[in-house]
């Protein structure tokens, strides 16, 4: 069981070494690139520190499946593409009500096909009087999956995920990939990845993604190398 252990470990520092060292990785086209990213249980994402609206390539598994981009600078948007034509994109609902109204519900981002049709959410749900809460992810009918990050725990450094009996079922980090560049890497355990979906995997990118641009204004923000903390 250790050496299971110790070679899964290992795998996944090479996937990030692989991926956020710009590494050559095999392309995926059409409904295969979604599909993959659908179910993938590893995605990395790149950003450089002086262009926080950078588009990036999505690593996933030892494949490329696709490439997403930030665009707009007040509602900023997160799209995601396939052989340069787009499919979906993620953004905080700045004027669409329903079916986000929700007196436990607090800030939301929306999951949206091309035509601006929801096609789900992730919002976070009140659990306490605290006003604190955790998002959850829901699908187009507002039905919660079984999967859950805490908000005080969300930073530039990355997150933790939970499923619903409090198991940590895979995590966020934000790691260092050279001296301008860092790499956002999304671990999720098998059965995380087969509930939460491509756009679940979008969201979960863009809102580190909009903490690591916040982050950057900073003078003291730092992150850890490729390596560090794995």
């Amino acid at each position: 069981m250790k050496n299971i252990l110790l070679l899964a470990a290992l795998s996944a520092v090479m996937i990030g070494l692989c991926a956020c060292s710009g590494n050559k990785l095999p392309s995926l086209s059409g409904d295969e690139a979604r599909e993959a990213f659908a179910s993938a249980t590893y995605v990395c994402v790149t950003g450089k520190k002086k262009n926080s609206f950078a588009s990036s390539d999505v690593d996933i598994d030892w494949a490329v499946a696709g490439r997403v981009k930030e665009k707009g600078i007040i509602n900023v948007r997160y799209v995601y593409s396939i052989d340069g034509k787009k499919q979906c994109y993620v953004a905080s609902p700045w004027f669409d009500r329903p079916p986000f109204d929700n007196p436990d519900g607090g800030e939301t981002v929306a999951y949206y096909d091309m035509d601006k049709n929801c096609i789900g959410y992730m919002q976070e749900v009140y659990r306490s009087e605290k006003r604190i809460g955790d998002y959850f992810f829901f699908d187009a009918e507002s039905n919660p999956k079984k999967y859950y990050i805490p908000r005080t725990d969300w930073t530039f450094q990355g997150a933790v995920i939970y499923d619903i009996d409090g198991n940590e079922a895979g995590h966020i980090d934000v790691r260092r990939a050279g001296n301008n560049w860092f790499c956002i890497r999304l671990f999720l355990d098998d059965g995380a990845a087969e509930e939460l979906s491509e756009l679940d995997r979008l969201a979960m990118l863009y809102e580190t993604k909009l903490l690591v641009n916040i982050a950057l204004r900073s003078e003291f923000y730092e992150i850890k190398g490729i390596g560090a903390g794995d």
